[in-house]
């Protein structure tokens, strides 16, 4: 005999070594803790299992989160880089304005001296 039999025979007998004998339906203790025990494996399985979707949903965030981290960090750059270009396009009005009232008072001036040279 096995060691879970001995035992289970151990549960059924008297003090006085004559066997119980169960009625139908009757639970001894014996299967009240190897359902006991098979519930608790069951939870405990349950447990891991949540564990596992909780981590796996806090992989997927993480990921998400980077890629949320990257795009911004992109956006960010090319924004830098607007800033620059708006800042250069606005010298470079600057410049070509000085460079126009420039030209137009060089053309008045030789307009002035062609006509008065002329007329």
């Amino acid at each position: 005999m096995n060691r879970d039999s001995q035992t289970r025979n151990q549960l059924f007998q008297r003090s006085d070594g004559t066997r119980t004998k169960l009625k139908p339906g009757e639970v001894t203790s014996y299967q009240n803790e190897d359902s006991f025990y098979e519930r608790s494996g069951i939870e405990i399985d349950d447990f891991i299992d949540q564990g596992l979707s909780a981590l796996d949903n806090l992989k997927q965030q993480r990921a998400s989160l980077n890629n949320a981290h990257k795009n911004l960090h992109h956006s960010s750059n090319t924004l830098g880089l607007s800033d620059r270009v708006i800042r250069f396009i606005n010298r470079r009005t600057a410049q070509d304005k000085l460079i126009l009232f420039a030209g137009m008072f060089i053309s008045l001036v030789c307009i002035y001296y062609i006509l008065k040279y002329f007329g």
